[in-house]
């Protein structure tokens, strides 16, 4: 008949109990304290990360809206009324412009020079660049801005009308007669130049520029023309051979490629009248 021993019996327990401690303890050793330090210094990192991407995020937000101020308030001016007495003198007008210019563009630089924002980089200094050429519109002449009528273009403190029909250079010289204006003359200037040939695109416009009376260039109010460099290559030709009558070619016309050509003043073109 078997007997139980009690004390074998507790010292199996005792024994299977170390040996569960032993093995606990082994796992829960180095690398487990490893694995407790990595992530921990993985959140912290991931705070850290978060706090620096909130300043710089914060910092890019003031400089977005510093820049659309800047823009916000030179709209704001160049669409102001140009009555002296709201405004003040000229002078007081384009020094404030010039002001609200140079911040605009202390805001974008320093917009830029932080990230790489190509889309609204491009935008930005597109705007800049017509806001530039707003303020030249306004400053290119010390005249008074005069009123224009219906149907005429107003360019620094002259009235321009491009016709829709075509004539011959005398029929254009006349209409432009009929509407209290001088077929154009050109003021030598290239912002002028630039406006025109802007606004004629790729229409040959005629010009009251002709040499069919004295031989000599000369404008409607008989004063000479002395610029070559508007003319294209090679022109003027007084070229014979065009098949449309006597003569050769004596009136003086913008060409489709922004130059100045001579042709037979029987040709038919539009026309720019300039009061």
């Amino acid at each position: 008949m078997m007997h139980f021993n009690k004390n074998e019996g507790s010292e199996e327990i005792l024994k299977t109990e170390m040996d569960y401690e032993r093995s606990r303890a082994q796992k829960d050793g180095p690398c487990g304290r490893r694995m407790g330090i990595l992530m921990l210094l993985g959140t912290v990192g991931m705070v850290i990360s978060m706090a620096i991407l909130f300043v710089i995020c914060g910092d890019l937000v003031k400089k977005v809206t510093k820049v659309e101020n800047s823009v916000s308030s030179l709209n704001l001016y160049l669409n102001k009324s140009t009555d002296p007495v709201t405004n003040g003198s000229p002078e007081k007008r384009l020094s404030d412009i010039e002001r609200l210019m140079n911040n605009l563009g202390s805001s974008l630089s320093s917009l830029t020079s932080k990230q790489d924002l190509r889309r609204l980089d491009e935008k930005l200094i597109s705007r800049l660049n017509e806001l530039k050429a707003q303020i030249n519109t306004k400053s290119s002449s010390d005249k008074p801005v005069c009123n224009c009528k219906s149907g005429w273009i107003q360019y620094g403190s002259s009235c321009y009308l491009f016709s829709s029909n075509t004539f011959n250079w005398m029929e254009a010289r006349d209409y432009c007669k009929k509407q209290g204006a001088s077929l154009l003359k050109l003021d030598g200037s290239d912002d002028e130049w630039g406006f025109l040939t802007g606004t004629t695109g790729t229409v040959p416009h005629w010009i009251g520029l002709t040499d069919q009376t004295t031989g000599q260039w000369r404008w409607t109010d008989d004063t000479p023309y002395t610029d070559k460099n508007r003319w294209g290559e090679g022109q003027p030709d007084d070229w014979k051979e065009h098949g449309l009558g006597e003569g050769g070619e004596d009136c003086g016309h913008i060409t489709y490629r922004h130059t100045l050509n001579d042709a037979h003043c029987s040709s038919k073109y539009n026309c720019i009248c300039k009061v």
